[in-house]
């Protein structure tokens, strides 16, 4: 337990907080507020902008404060698994790792319960950050399904992260998409963040931004019910950026069918009409180096019933 006495006027409590415990950041202090752990004068304070005033006395309890995700048994669907690596189909509406150690239901958590080993497995083991996401070298959208694979030791986890930077991953992905796409692009782009306030939210820049590259190649054309058309798209991505072929889709008029947030007035209309819940976007294949034994491996997960549910309603061009 931590106790302080206010002696400047007007921070907010989360900044105060950050002042008194510099080993902390902002972002555990805030949750540590939410969460109910801290008090002014002896009532709970679940605001972190609330301002602070002088003389007050402020008490952080973490005495059971959680640093990490606490394993949670739950379904795997396993597609490969030795010492160093596990690869998994991950199923839509999951999300891969939580934001705070008391959030639960996660893929993270899962995988802790079937290999407790991969709690060591964290690219810095000082980073809060890194505690949330321990053997977890890169993301899938929550709505999104397919491989992802989990490092289970440390030194995976360097050597996987390394490949990723260094962009000698190979991804592919399937979507469907509203509109004919009649021969394969190459999308190059920068992206940023749309809205500070929503980290998520992205957009195509023309002047600011990371790079973005996207392949996409016409697998499939279908006519749906409504008389429109849909491409199912084979997506090969070099670079790794939030919502990327979500975005880049969209930015060449095909919007990805399911996508409530990258849309059109036209591919909202056709989602609802075939009774699509998510965005039709599925990890199809993954490429790696081991990191252990340097053989390049690849992995692949076959389209989810939902989504192979919706083909079915298409009739094929």
């Amino acid at each position: 337990m931590n106790s302080f006495v206010v002696t400047e006027d007007g921070q907010r409590l989360d900044v105060f907080l950050a002042t008194q415990l510099p080993e902390r950041s902002r972002g555990e202090l805030q949750r540590d507020i939410e969460a109910g752990r801290v008090s002014v004068n002896g009532t709970l304070a679940l605001k972190p902008r609330k301002p602070v005033r002088i003389g007050q006395a402020i008490t952080l309890n973490d005495e059971n404060r959680l640093d990490s995700p606490q394993p949670e048994a739950a379904p795997l669907n396993i597609i490969f698994e030795d010492d160093s690596l596990l690869v998994l189909n991950k199923p839509s509406g999951m999300i891969v790792h939580p934001n705070k150690p008391e959030e639960t239901g996660t893929l993270v958590q899962a995988v802790l319960a079937h290999a407790p080993g991969v709690g060591e497995a964290l690219y810095d083991p000082e980073s809060p950050v890194s505690k949330l996401r321990p053997g977890i070298v890169h993301r899938l959208d929550k709505d999104t399904s397919g491989v992802i694979v989990v490092a289970k030791t440390r030194e995976a986890m360097l050597k996987l992260s390394e490949q990723f930077q260094q962009h000698t991953v190979e991804k592919e992905y399937l979507t469907l998409v509203e509109g004919e796409v009649e021969e394969p692009k190459r999308i190059e782009t920068l992206m940023k963040r749309t809205d500070a306030k929503d980290k998520n939210l992205m957009s195509v820049s023309e002047e600011e931004g990371r790079e973005a590259i996207t392949t996409v190649t016409p697998e499939k054309t279908y006519r749906m019910p409504n008389g429109r058309v849909a491409t199912l798209l084979a997506c090969a991505i070099q670079t790794g950026r939030t919502h990327q072929i979500r975005v880049h889709c969209k930015h060449i008029g095909h919007p990805v069918l399911g996508d409530q947030l990258y849309c059109s007035k036209t591919s909202k209309d056709s989602s609802k009409r075939l009774g699509i819940h998510r965005q039709l976007l599925h990890a199809a294949k993954l490429t790696v180096t081991h990191p252990t034994t340097g053989e390049r491996l690849t992995f692949e997960a076959p389209l989810p019933p939902d989504f192979q549910s919706v083909l079915t309603l298409l009739q094929p061009l």
